[in-house]
């Protein structure tokens, strides 16, 4: 007599975030690492720019670092709409829409962390690309190195 075959239940599917996780994290951190450079590039180049009297340099630093920090917003929100869209249930009301993307407690798995990540790199990006503004307000108003000409 021969025992039965052990029969093993079939493994659910596993959930696949809506995005890639480069896409989440590129959204999280462009915006930061926008700002630091930023930063780091303005500190940099002022000696030169003061020295040569050429603001030009300077301005296009913080162009291109708010771009850099605008790319993080856009793909933010792009992440947080795609995880935010992809509800299995397919409901559309609007209470469970609202629901389904703004991430909340106890949505784990990688929709809930995708979810997560695109809120969180949506909000960090929009504040550092107004942090680079900030830092660009006193390049355009000031004159270069406290000079009145």
């Amino acid at each position: 007599m021969s025992a039965p075959p052990i029969v093993r239940p079939a493994a659910p599917p596993r959930e696949h975030p809506p995005v890639s996780n480069l896409a989440a994290w590129a959204g999280v951190l462009l915006g930061p690492v926008a700002f630091v450079l930023n930063h780091l590039a303005l500190t940099f180049a002022e000696p030169s720019a003061c020295t040569n009297d050429a603001q030009l340099p300077l301005d296009l630093i913080a162009l291109v670092t708010f771009l850099i920090a605008l790319a993080g917003v856009a793909i933010a929100w792009r992440t947080w709409g795609r995880a935010g869209r992809s509800d299995a249930a397919g409901r559309s009301d609007a209470a469970d829409r609202a629901d389904r993307e703004w991430p909340r407690a106890g949505a784990g798995g990688p929709l809930g962390r995708t979810r997560f990540m695109g809120a969180l790199g949506f909000i960090l990006s929009v504040l550092f690309a107004t942090v680079v503004i900030a830092q660009w307000i006193p390049i355009t108003m000031l004159p270069l190195c406290g000079s009145a000409g």
